[in-house]
C-alpha cells in the first residue's frame, strides 16, 4: 500500500511540473498564479500616405524603402508635437523570459537556455492612434486624471489598417505572438537590424501562432470576470529624441488561441500600477486600481457594474519606450527608431483535475509521513 500511495503521490507531483512547464518540450513555460513575460519591443510611428515615393509627406521622413510600408510614411518624431490621429505605432518583439510571482519569484523560461534546442516567442504588434490630448500644465489637460498636467495623453486602439498586414483588423487584433522552436517550427531567428525592415517583420511572425491579443472580450477564459480592454500612452512629445521617454499601458484579452497556445485557463487580473482607465469618470467610469497582485475573482472585486468596479483583464501590459539607441534615429543601422522592454503579466490557474490529483498526492505523501512516524 505504501508502494502505491509513493506511486500515486509522484504522479501527482509530476502533474504539478507538467502545468508549470507548460507541457514537453513546449514553449514558452510557465509557473502557476501571477507570471510576468519580459518583452524587447522595437517600433516605428507611421502615417497613412497614398501619395507618389517622392512626393512629400507632412511630418514624414522622406519616403524610404527599405523602411517604409506601402501607403505609409515615417513620422518625423524629432518635430515637436507632431502626432496625429490615424497614425500607427507598428513593430516586432521577443520574449527574452519568463518568471513566476510567488512567495520565491523563479524564472520559469528563457529564450536561450530551455532544452538541447532554441525556443523563441516573437511576434508582432500595432495600434493606431485615436485621440491625442496635448497637455499645457493645467489640470483637466489629461480628461482621464486632473492630476496629471506634464505628459501628453495618446488614446490607443486597434488600426483601421495594418502597415505589414500581419493582423485582422476587423477583429481589433492588436498583438500576434508565435512560437519558433528549433525541431518544431519552420520559423527563422529574430533579429532587428536587417537592411530591409520587411525582413525583422517576417522573421517574428513566421513561427506557429501561439495567441492574438486584443481590447475586446475576446474568448476570456473567465468571462465573468473580464471587461473590455484599454490602451493609452503618456509621453512628453516635444521632447528632444535624445532624451525622449514615453509610456504605454494595456489591458489586453485572448483574441485568438494559436495552434501552439498551452497555457491553462487565466484568471482575469487588474493592473495596479494602471490608474487612468480606472479613474471614476473617466475611461469608462471603472474605479481606482488597488489589487497588487491578486486576480479578480479571488478578491471579490470584478464586477464591472457593481458599487466597486475595476478593469479585470487577461493581459496586463506596461511599456517604457525610448529612442533606439541602435536605430535610424540615433544614427544607428536599425530600421526601427524606438525600443522597449515591456512587462506583460498574466495569471494561469491549474486545471481542476490537476489540482484533484495533486491534492490526492498529497493526502497520499501526509498518510506515508504519518505510518512512517
Amino acid at each position: 500500500m505504501q508502494k502505491k500511495l509513493t506511486q500515486l503521490a509522484t504522479a501527482a507531483a509530476a502533474l504539478g511540473v507538467l502545468f508549470a512547464m507548460g507541457g514537453a518540450q513546449a514553449a514558452p513555460v510557465f509557473g502557476p498564479e501571477l507570471n510576468e513575460m519580459e518583452f524587447g519591443n522595437f517600433e516605428n510611428l507611421y502615417r497613412p500616405f497614398t501619395g507618389p515615393d517622392n512626393a512629400t509627406c507632412a511630418g514624414c521622413l522622406p519616403f524610404d524603402a527599405n523602411r517604409d510600408p506601402a501607403g505609409y510614411r515615417t513620422v518625423n518624431a524629432a518635430l515637436p508635437d507632431n502626432l496625429a490621429m490615424g497614425d500607427v505605432f507598428a513593430g516586432i518583439f521577443q520574449v527574452g523570459r519568463i518568471t513566476a510571482s510567488g512567495a520565491t519569484p523563479s524564472e520559469t523560461w528563457s529564450s536561450d537556455n530551455v532544452g538541447p534546442s532554441i525556443d523563441t516567442l516573437t511576434g508582432y504588434f500595432a495600434q493606431e492612434v485615436k485621440a491625442v490630448n496635448f497637455t499645457s500644465g493645467n489640470p483637466g489637460d489629461d480628461p482621464y486624471d486632473n492630476n496629471q498636467t506634464l505628459l501628453d495623453h495618446i488614446e490607443l486602439g486597434p488600426s483601421s489598417a495594418d502597415p505589414f498586414g500581419i493582423l485582422n483588423t476587423a477583429n481589433n487584433e492588436m498583438f500576434a505572438l508565435y512560437r519558433d522552436m528549433t525541431g518544431m517550427d519552420a520559423g527563422t531567428v529574430f533579429t532587428n537590424n536587417s537592411a530591409d525592415i520587411q525582413d525583422d517583420v517576417d522573421n517574428a511572425t513566421d513561427g506557429t501562432l501561439w495567441a492574438i491579443w486584443g481590447v475586446d472580450m475576446g474568448i476570456c477564459d473567465d468571462t465573468d470576470d473580464c471587461t473590455d480592454g484599454y490602451a493609452y500612452s503618456h509621453a512628453d512629445l516635444a521632447q528632444d529624441l535624445a532624451t525622449f521617454e514615453s509610456r504605454a499601458v494595456f489591458g489586453l484579452n485572448n483574441l485568438v488561441k494559436g495552434a501552439a497556445y498551452n497555457l491553462p485557463p487565466l484568471a482575469a487580473i487588474n493592473d495596479p500600477q494602471e490608474n487612468e482607465s480606472t479613474m471614476p469618470g473617466g475611461g469608462g467610469g471603472f474605479a481606482s486600481n488597488i489589487l497588487p497582485n491578486g486576480d479578480c475573482a479571488s478578491i471579490g472585486l470584478d464586477d464591472p457594474a457593481g458599487p466597486v468596479p475595476f478593469r479585470c483583464n487577461e493581459f496586463v501590459l506596461t511599456a517604457e519606450i525610448e529612442t533606439h539607441t541602435s536605430g535610424f534615429f540615433a544614427g544607428g543601422n536599425s530600421q526601427w527608431g524606438f525600443a522597449s522592454n515591456d512587462p506583460v503579466r498574466l495569471f494561469p490557474v491549474p486545471e481542476p483535475g490537476v489540482l484533484a490529483l495533486l491534492g490526492v498526492g498529497l493526502l497520499g505523501l501526509a498518510g506515508i509521513r504519518r505510518r512512517r512516524s
